[in-house]
């Protein structure tokens, strides 16, 4: 839209000293001829945007206009650029890259300098929370869908790997338990659901829409997990001293407890299926299981099973 186009122009100008009319047109994928008409636009609104000829020329703002800084202060501002720019390596959304743009335009040029500083003594990396470019396109759909209010269509693998078609109301995509998940209204089951987006398959949208309905996923998740519809196991592993700096990076302090021996005990809730189990194994023979004992002899039933391929 043309409105979201021209504050997009405004936030980019306020952040920058000069801009050509090529960048800009490169920037938000629009002739030059538009951003021409868009900088009147912006000039008939009030905005007051200067303009210079020749190779160095462009537009800019005059430094006499200025937005209202006293909503945050410095340390706030750094802290929430830093939280934005890593999260925005991890989940690819032109929303993240216009909000940077508006934090920045609270910073003056000094600031900026101070911030891009304090940046080399604070780095925040999620890319371990990349959902992947194969699952990128899936995931984009699934926002239009929730945006839109429009039925997503997709097969999808259980945690048992029996294999259904789901027609569903998308509602929220979370990040839980390590993994992207979507909380949907499924119309087969005739209840709220958790899907895991790497097992959708072959997903699409409807043209039906939808009236999204008023429960949350925070409200849902709560009351499933009181009434005891959200499994979660206790599970009680035991890892060898060898392992133990691997596990302080996996699990918080508080689900730990250290032996004389130098072993480590974690204690955790999880969901008790594939997920739980290829984590367990993933440390092979540095883990035991001592509790649940279902969930011990699962284990050791996949244990044998890989012995059998070799």
């Amino acid at each position: 839209m043309k409105i979201d186009r021209l504050f997009g122009i405004f936030i980019y100008l306020l952040n920058r000293e000069k801009v050509s009319a090529k960048e800009l047109s490169e920037k938000f994928d629009v002739s030059v001829r538009t951003i021409q008409r868009d900088i009147d636009s912006l000039c008939n609104s009030g905005v007051p945007v200067s303009s210079a000829q020749g190779a160095k020329g462009g537009f800019g703002i005059i430094n006499s206009y200025k937005l209202d800084k006293t909503v945050v202060d410095h340390n706030d501002l750094f802290m929430i650029l830093t939280s934005l720019e890593s999260i925005s390596a991890t989940y690819d959304n032109k929303h993240f890259s216009n909000a940077i743009e508006k934090i920045k335009n609270l910073t003056s040029k000094q600031q900026t300098e101070d911030l891009e500083e304090r940046k080399k003594k604070l780095s925040m990396d999620f890319s371990s929370l990349n959902i992947g470019r194969n699952k990128r396109e899936l995931f984009y759909m699934v926002e239009r869908g929730i945006e839109n209010q429009k039925l997503l269509r997709f097969k999808y693998s259980s945690n048992k790997m029996s294999l259904t078609e789901r027609v569903v109301e998308p509602m929220t995509i979370v990040f839980k338990w390590y993994s992207w998940y979507l909380f949907a209204y499924c119309h087969l089951r005739e209840d709220y659901r958790m899907f895991r987006l790497s097992r959708i398959r072959d997903a699409e949208l409807l043209e039906e829409r939808f009236w999204r309905r008023k429960m949350t996923f925070e409200e849902n998740y709560e009351n499933r997990t009181s009434r005891g519809i959200e499994k979660l196991t206790e599970v009680k592993l035991k890892f060898c001293k060898e392992m133990k700096y691997l596990v302080e990076d996996y699990f918080t302090w508080a689900e730990l407890d250290q032996l004389e021996d130098g072993s480590t005990i974690a204690h955790i809730k999880m969901p008790n299926d594939h997920w739980l189990h290829g984590m367990i194994l993933s440390y092979g023979e540095g883990v035991e299981v001592l509790e649940p004992k279902d969930l011990r002899d699962k284990i050791k039933e996949i244990a044998k099973k890989i012995q059998k391929k070799y």
